[in-house]
């Protein structure tokens, strides 16, 4: 299983390296387009979203998704849909979480995946236009933070983070996690040879507001992997889909990503503004 998850994640990240360095930004928005079209499919799942009720969802969302993409040099709504986003997983998530709480309803389950995904995929849109290397050293905290956790839960994990919703998870975890954001940090800070991006030059004036984010992305990451799991876990699912050997489905990938990149992606506008 393991040597499986490590291959899937070495070729999805020559896929990414690929997408981030040599596309255009139209190849761009079909890359993300695609994945948003897996992760609605994953989500009307989730919702236990009858064959007709997920193509309905799915063509909504299509529809929406290319509005929206028209309209986006000309509005806010990237802006708008973070912002909400921002204040569901600070505000909304942790009592949801808390509480354990079941979506009966599939309109609300609809309207949570429009909020959360498109926020997601708008995010990963926004921050690419600010330079393929800001997004991958964006990118990179989320990955090293989620592979920490796995890699430090397995070999120290004693005390469970979250039992009755993802067992695998540990509170040494969630230390090696924080621990290795700020050493990735210090790399950046010290180590980082091209200071001209807008994200490394702005790190040494801002030290204490760029670790605070690192360790806000890194516990919001951790959120969005335990929300994810306690919506399979309401539905009686190990994995979100089958697409990614080792992984289960994009959802499964992606999950830390949808609670942090509305954080990066108001980080990275307000670097470049």
């Amino acid at each position: 299983m393991l040597k499986q998850r490590l291959v899937t994640a070495f070729f999805l990240l020559l896929g990414m390296g690929w997408a981030l360095f040599f596309t255009t930004t139209k190849q761009w928005h079909m890359i993300v387009a695609i994945i948003a079209l897996f992760s609605f499919w994953e989500w009307a799942q989730l919702g236990r979203f009858s064959k007709l009720e997920t193509y309905s969802y799915l063509l909504v969302t299509a529809v929406s998704y290319a509005v929206i993409e028209i309209l986006l040099p000309q509005s806010h709504i990237t802006l708008i849909l973070n912002v909400v986003a921002i204040f569901f997983w600070l505000a909304v998530a942790p009592l949801w979480l808390k509480n354990q709480w079941h979506v009966e309803n599939k309109w609300v389950h609809a309207a949570l995946g429009w909020l959360l995904l498109f926020s997601t995929m708008f995010s990963l849109a926004v921050i690419k236009q600010a330079g393929a290397v800001q997004l991958l050293l964006l990118l990179v905290i989320i990955w090293l933070s989620d592979s920490a956790a796995y890699f430090t839960g397995r070999a120290i994990g004693k005390h469970k983070l979250a039992p009755s919703i993802s067992p695998g998870k540990t509170w040494e975890g969630v230390a090696g996690a924080l621990v290795t954001v700020c050493l990735y940090g210090v790399f950046l800070q010290f180590f980082w040879p091209w200071h001209e991006l807008p994200l490394t030059n702005w790190i040494g004036n801002h030290r204490f507001y760029f670790y605070t984010l690192l360790i806000v992305i890194a516990i919001l990451g951790v959120q969005g992997d335990l929300f994810e799991s306690w919506l399979k876990r309401c539905v009686g699912v190990k994995d979100s889909g089958f697409i990614l050997p080792g992984h289960g489905g994009v959802l499964d990938r992606i999950d830390a990503l949808i609670a942090t990149l509305p954080v990066m992606a108001i980080w990275t506008e307000s670097l470049v503004r």
